[in-house]
């Protein structure tokens, strides 16, 4: 559209279909091509499409995108070790985010286990200690 003869010009519609500003679409666009992220993430990564002003201006779009009445973005529960809220566009409707594996801390064994096992380990020492001294002996050194 608007093109010359020579090139084919190309416009988003975006905007046109949904009623949304400029704000509103860096968001949407960066949740599609990124996947889900923080009101941070959003505001370092959107400057080449929208310049926010602060982090509060971000959070305000983000509410505004997650009204019940037209949701485009969801809030995603927060990640162990993570202070802050996700979000994620639901333009290809509802998506499972996979939760990173949070490594499970190994089982605990009883002293008397652990005992026998220092135990085991002794024996073995003192019978591999003597095997050497009776080799260095017959090596004479």
């Amino acid at each position: 559209t608007g093109g010359s003869i020579r090139s084919v010009k190309y416009k988003h519609n975006f905007a046109i279909v949904f009623p949304v500003v400029p704000a509103e679409v860096a968001v949407i666009c960066l949740l599609i091509l990124r996947g889900p992220q923080t009101p941070g993430e959003i505001n370092t990564n959107s400057g080449r499409m929208y310049e926010f002003e602060s982090l509060e201006e971000v959070q305000s779009v983000l509410e505004k995108l997650s009204q019940p009445e037209t949701p485009f973005i969801k809030t995603l529960p927060r990640r162990s070790g993570q202070k802050e809220i996700r979000y994620a566009h639901l333009l290809g409707g509802e998506t499972e985010f996979e939760e990173e594996e949070t490594p499970q801390e190994p089982a605990r064994k009883s002293v008397s286990e652990l005992e026998a096992r220092v135990a085991k380990l002794e024996e073995d020492f003192a019978s591999v200690k003597e095997a050497l001294d009776k080799l260095m002996k017959e090596l004479g050194v």
